[in-house]
């Protein structure tokens, strides 16, 4: 699936990781499964990372209901989309390491889509949130070891990165600097 999944064999032919793991590989990675569990600083960041993401999916809504974003909506409403994807994924890691569900948590101060915003000042907000984000599922990606864990983080990650480049882009096209 990614590029760090796969291994050349002697012929040259690629193989995936999970096709090359024997049982004591398998059982190493549910131990690191069972430590992930114990681990509260692990779990405490699984909830911050499905509270930002739903705060994302808000910032998304509103910027795409902007009147000067209006014809940027689809591209950010494809953003917002990602967010409810990402919210999907980090649940499904919290499911593979605990193995039950996650609540979602309540979004703190949850703003209005009436209220009428600074466009330009919440757009390039949301760009920094975005850059914030990206380095941290960057350092969750390199701090877990189990595969199919880094597998959903890297995704995220990516999203976020794709994020990055796309607010960039509408904000240089709608507020260009003379």
């Amino acid at each position: 699936m990614y590029p760090y999944n796969y291994h050349h064999n002697a012929t040259g032919k690629q193989k995936n990781a999970a096709q090359k793991e024997n049982l004591s590989t398998r059982e190493n990675g549910d131990a690191s499964l069972a430590e992930l569990a114990k681990d509260e600083k692990f779990l405490e960041i699984l909830d911050l990372a499905l509270t930002e993401t739903g705060e994302m999916e808000q910032r998304y809504n509103r910027l795409s209901n902007a009147y000067p974003l209006l014809s940027a909506a689809p591209a950010l409403k494809t953003m917002m989309l990602d967010e409810q994807k990402g919210k999907k994924r980090i649940q499904e890691i919290f499911f593979s390491v605990m193995g039950e569900n996650m609540e979602s948590p309540e979004i703190k101060n949850p703003t209005q889509n009436n209220e009428e915003i600074n466009a330009e000042k919440y757009l390039e907000q949301t760009l920094l949130k975005e850059l914030d984000l990206s380095n941290f599922y960057r350092n969750l990606f390199l701090a877990i070891s189990v595969p199919e864990l880094r597998d959903l983080i890297f995704e995220l990650f990516t999203d976020k990165q794709n994020h990055i480049g796309g607010l960039n882009y509408v904000y240089s096209k709608y507020f260009p600097k003379n």
